[in-house]
């Protein structure tokens, strides 16, 4: 739902809705169909999405009558999301409380409301027109069916665990659990990753073919 509207989206709400998507999505030019950040309204939440195909990850906050209507959804290049969360991380320094976002045609304008009750435009960005893969729908799947332990043969590669350590600072924190990211074993080699109620993401494994310990261990004498 891309038709002209003005609408209020407060600072704060748009920082905790790109900064822990924007390290998961792809930075791989060539291919734009995942080098982006899709944002939407669903019901009473604002949903950023984004993956790499091997990290995926889908933020939330709550959404009001100063936010835009329930179905409304823009896709934005990644660089341009980097753009606006600077700019927002910008106008929480300066103590500004609200960032005004008017959709006009296939741009996406952010500006701020001076006292004269006008529109003054900060940043221009490109709305994509192509849609996203179904990114929501992955990470439904491996977060659907879990399991205690992963299957035989089974591996991870832990650097895409950094990926996720923006949205472990803005939602973790939780009285029990401290910063973590909750993770369990889901369908097609997956680990879903939960970090407190407003956050799920995705870390797709691989299949080992060689899953044992290696021999040298296995001859090495347990210390006392």
């Amino acid at each position: 739902m891309n038709g002209p509207m003005n609408h209020w989206l407060w600072t704060h709400r748009v920082i905790d809705l790109l900064d822990p998507v924007i390290p998961l999505a792809s930075t791989d030019i060539t291919q734009p169909l995942i080098n982006r950040v899709r944002v939407r309204r669903s019901g009473d939440w604002m949903i950023a999405t984004a993956s790499d195909r091997y990290v995926a990850g889908a933020a939330r906050v709550p959404a009001d009558d100063d936010c835009p209507p329930d179905g409304w959804a823009v896709e934005i290049s990644l660089a341009d999301a980097k753009q606006w969360l600077t700019l927002a991380k910008g106008y929480r320094r300066a103590k500004f409380s609200a960032m005004l976002v008017r959709v006009d045609g296939q741009r996406l304008i952010v500006g701020n409301d001076p006292l004269s009750g006008g529109f003054d435009s900060e940043l221009t960005l490109t709305l994509l027109q192509d849609r996203m893969p179904p990114v929501e729908g992955l990470i439904k799947t491996v977060t659907k069916q879990r399991s205690a332990a992963p299957v035989e043969g089974w591996g991870l590669n832990a650097d895409f665990l950094r990926k996720f350590s923006n949205a472990q600072r803005i939602f973790g924190g939780h009285a029990g659990t401290g910063r973590v990211l909750r993770l369990a074993h889901g369908e097609h080699l997956g680990i879903s990753i939960q970090v407190g109620d407003d956050f799920v993401g995705v870390i797709m494994g691989v299949r080992l073919m060689t899953p044992r310990r290696p021999e040298w261990w296995s001859d090495v004498e347990a210390d006392a």
